[in-house]
C-alpha cells in the first residue's frame, strides 16, 4: 500500500483513539455551577464514570495521561518503530458521561474526540476533531469480549478509500495495547500500527 496512505492514517489522529493534553489538563475543567476553576488532574481526578451507566465504566482504564510508543508496518511488510512518542490525556468530564481524549505529539500534531455511551444503541458514540487538518467525523466504539473496539468508515477523514478499525486490549492499570488496521483494497482488514500505551499519571 502506497506510503503516503499509512502517513494519512497516523496523522488522522489514531487513537485511539484517541489524545488529550488542552486546558483539561492544565486542570482549567471549569465546574459548571461554579466560578473557580477544577483543581489540577491528577491519577485519582481524571474524573469518574456515572454508576447510573454501569456501560461507562468500559472506558475507567483510559483516564490518565499516557506515553504512546508507535510501530508501523512499513511497505516491505516489516515492523518499523516511530522516531517520537505520541502523548494522550484521557478524562471524564463532570458529568460523568462524557469522555475526552487529546492526543499530541512532540512535532505539533493536535486532534481530540470526545465520546459517550448511546443507551438507545448499546453503543459508545465518538466525534472527532483535528481542526488543523480541518478534519472531522463521527463513528462508533464498543466492547468486543476483553477489548474496545472502534470502526472507523472513510478513515479519520471519512473521505479516505479505506476504513479503519482499532482493537484496544491487553489492559492493566498501567499499559494497554491498541491495534490499527486499515481496509485493502479488497476489503480486508491489514494490520497496519501497534500503539502501546504507558501510563505517566
Amino acid at each position: 500500500m502506497a506510503g503516503m496512505a499509512w502517513k494519512t492514517v497516523f496523522l488522522s489522529g489514531l487513537l485511539l483513539l484517541g489524545g488529550l493534553g488542552g486546558a483539561a489538563a492544565q486542570g482549567k475543567v471549569p465546574a459548571p455551577d461554579q466560578a473557580q476553576a477544577a483543581p489540577p488532574l491528577s491519577f485519582n481526578n481524571f474524573g469518574h464514570s456515572d454508576p447510573a451507566v454501569p456501560e461507562l465504566a468500559q472506558y475507567d482504564f483510559f483516564r490518565g495521561k499516557w506515553r504512546v510508543d508507535i510501530q508501523y508496518l512499513d511497505e516491505g511488510g516489516l515492523w518499523q518503530a516511530a522516531q517520537s512518542p505520541a502523548y494522550v490525556t484521557a478524562f471524564f468530564h463532570q458529568d460523568g458521561r462524557t469522555l475526552q481524549t487529546i492526543f499530541t505529539t512532540p512535532g505539533g500534531f493536535f486532534s481530540t474526540d470526545i465520546r459517550s455511551f448511546n443507551i438507545k444503541t448499546g453503543k459508545w458514540q465518538v466525534m472527532f476533531l483535528n481542526a488543523k487538518r480541518q478534519r472531522w467525523h463521527q463513528f462508533e466504539a464498543s466492547q468486543v469480549a476483553d477489548m474496545m473496539v472502534t470502526i472507523v468508515p472513510g478513515g479519520y477523514g471519512g473521505d479516505e478509500a479505506f476504513d479503519v478499525k482499532t482493537e484496544i486490549g491487553d489492559i492493566s492499570q498501567d499499559r494497554f495495547v491498541n491495534k490499527v488496521y486499515q481496509t485493502d483494497t479488497a476489503g480486508s482488514w491489514r494490520h497496519v500500527y501497534i500503539m502501546t500505551y504507558e501510563r505517566e499519571s
